[in-house]
């Protein structure tokens, strides 16, 4: 497949172009409006795995990194704005990646207008953390480095900007507070001892709202694993005498399932909300998921193992969770099922354990365990739920109340999707799916679906391009200045190219009018 740069796409003489305009007496580009035809956001190769991030950003934008080939390539991020403009149409190399065959999702901090990333589990030593700009300058100069041999685990963003480098020594978590313009905030780097030796992986860091937080570590134990955490304070000192047990692998408890994640985030109050499975070892083992809360003080809101999501035990992974920030609830999807009737269920929770839902939770959709993948946003007051299938990417709408919403919003059919992430953007959704191309030449995509469950930008009237909530002349002449500039906004259609298409996507937008 080739990949078409919008810097060298112009095929069409302009000439007639601007006649055919001028003629027609008609004239902001941005997120397409056509299922087939998705915002092509950057190349990888062989799609058979996930890796790309997708993160929010403050002003409805959106950033994704992801590692570009299969063996040994870049590290490439993208921005892309809240009218669907790109950072750079190929997306932009920012590391070398000397892997083979090891993918995961890079690790991501956003604050603002700009982002912290790096290739997760990479050498600080010798691969510099930095900070982009949304125009894809380097803000920290220099990137952080550490001068010891430490394993890159996570990145996270404090409420004022200042970011967590969270790494890994031998059996050692480490953690460097920096400043937005990349100058140490502690005059000693935070470290303490993980129990159980070196094999542990951080699952995630959750502010408390207090310059602080909590970090989540998981211990493999043979078919399961245990979940610790600790909580550090903001002058970066470990806020507990040692780190407290989340779930146990000593019986009765059966620890943390190894073939599926854990989610945690903030309960509202200085706390922090983890959702997981039950450890289990075969694909027709019942296994639950349950609810634990952690306090400031290092205790546990239940007793273990926690309050059960779902009182329908069958087998239930790869937890999703979102907080309302106005209630403090929590909305949790998952898969439900074995693997002859596996469906998406949606839960909503406060964060004393009550099930709003139901006591089983909402059936979202069936859902096969074959090339099908799904993420869920809260958004406008409603979870979104984002379902690839092989033929094509969905989004469902659950509301408050716990009613889904019949009518599916079809996002995308261009081909084979998988691997579908979702992150809110002001009222609205950005979902971005990887698509199977011919041999190795694969790619991301992504749609918008704004707060009217309509493809596309929030702007309702795209062709006017001067923003005055009128068409005439001036919104023909901006079009032709960037049509003839092979600016982003002129791709109307999304897909690289300047051609006759453009011309025709504008028209049509120019005589529907404003509403």
């Amino acid at each position: 497949m080739v990949y078409q740069n919008k810097e060298h796409t112009m095929r069409t003489a302009r000439t007639p172009v601007a006649l055919t305009l001028i003629l027609s007496g008609t004239a902001m580009a941005g997120w397409p409006t056509d299922p087939a035809t998705p915002l092509f956001v950057g190349p990888l190769n062989n799609a058979f795995d996930e890796r790309a991030g997708l993160r929010s950003g403050a002003d409805g934008s959106v950033w994704l990194a992801w590692q570009q080939a299969y063996c040994v390539g870049d590290v490439l991020l993208q921005h892309i704005d809240l009218d669907g403009n790109l950072l750079a149409p190929m997306a932009m190399p920012i590391q070398d990646d000397p892997t083979c065959g090891f993918h995961l999702e890079p690790a991501m901090a956003v604050f603002g207008e700009s982002i912290v990333v790096s290739r997760k589990r990479s050498s600080l030593l010798d691969t510099p953390v930095q900070r982009y700009s949304q125009q894809g300058t380097t803000l920290w100069s220099p990137a952080f480095t550490a001068d010891d041999v430490l394993v890159l685990e996570t990145l996270a963003t404090l409420d004022n900007g200042d970011t967590l480098i969270i790494s890994q020594g031998w059996d050692t978590i480490h953690v460097d507070r920096i400043d937005p313009q990349g100058n140490q905030v502690w005059a000693k780097q935070l470290s303490f001892s993980v129990p159980g030796g070196a094999n542990f992986d951080v699952v995630s860091f959750v502010s408390d709202d207090a310059g602080g937080g909590y970090i989540f570590w998981e211990d493999p134990a043979g078919y399961v694993r245990s979940m610790h955490a600790m909580r550090i304070s903001s002058s970066g000192q470990a806020a507990w005498a040692a780190t407290v047990p989340i779930v146990s692998v000593q019986l009765p408890q059966r620890g943390t399932s190894r073939h599926t994640h854990s989610e945690m985030v903030s309960d509202g109050h200085g706390g922090a909300i983890i959702v997981y499975t039950e450890g289990f070892e075969q694909g027709t083992s019942p296994a639950a998921m349950y609810m634990q809360r952690i306090l400031p003080d290092g205790s546990l809101a239940f007793p273990m193992p926690g309050i059960h999501v779902s009182t329908d035990f069958d087998r239930q992974f790869d937890v999703d969770l979102e907080r309302d920030p106005a209630t403090n609830d929590l909305l949790i999807t998952w898969l439900h099922g074995f693997f002859n009737g596996v469906e998406v269920r949606a839960q909503r929770m406060t964060i004393d354990g009550d099930r709003l839902w139901g006591d089983e939770g909402v059936e979202i959709r069936p859902f096969s365990l074959t090339g099908t993948s799904f993420d869920s946003v809260w958004s406008d007051g409603k979870l979104k739920t984002a379902i690839g299938v092989p033929a094509e990417v969905t989004m469902i709408q659950t509301s408050a109340e716990g009613v889904v919403d019949p009518v599916q919003v079809l996002v995308g059919n261009a081909g084979p999707a998988s691997f579908v992430k979702a992150a809110s953007s002001n009222d609205g959704v950005v979902i971005v799916w990887q698509v199977d191309g011919p041999q190795i030449e694969d790619k991301l995509v992504a749609q918008r679906v704004n707060r009217h469950g309509q493809l596309g930008g929030d702007n309702l009237c795209p062709a006017d391009l001067t923003g005055d909530q009128s068409l005439d002349f001036f919104d023909v002449s901006a079009f032709l200045n960037a049509f003839n500039a092979m600016n982003p906004i002129a791709d109307f259609t999304g897909d690289g190219s300047f051609d006759f298409f453009d011309v025709s996507a504008f028209l049509n937008a120019f005589n529907a009018g404003c509403p």
